[in-house]
């Protein structure tokens, strides 16, 4: 699913970002409820709840603001496979 979502372009590419930033603070609160008892370090602290918070609003906000490149669109090749070609205006 991840190189499916970065295989879209520069708006994939953000995608799996935000997908990625998803799957991070999850862990970060599974590792505190399960490993925090038997190990203090897996516990969360108020550093690392405000460093998952910037790093997923930045990978939000460059995603909202980054200059749009030439949208593509899914064109089918002989193949039988998907190739992604810019759209002419």
């Amino acid at each position: 699913a991840f190189y499916y979502a970065c295989a879209m372009g520069p708006a994939g590419a953000v995608t799996a970002g935000v997908n990625k930033c998803l799957q991070t603070a999850i862990l970060f609160f599974l590792s505190d409820l399960f490993f925090c008892s038997s190990a203090p370090s897996q516990c969360l602290s108020v550093f690392k709840v405000v460093g998952a918070v910037f790093v997923c609003l930045g990978v939000v906000l460059y995603g909202l603001f980054v200059p749009k490149q030439e949208e593509a669109s899914a064109v089918p090749t002989n193949s039988g496979t998907v190739s992604l070609m810019p759209v002419a205006d």
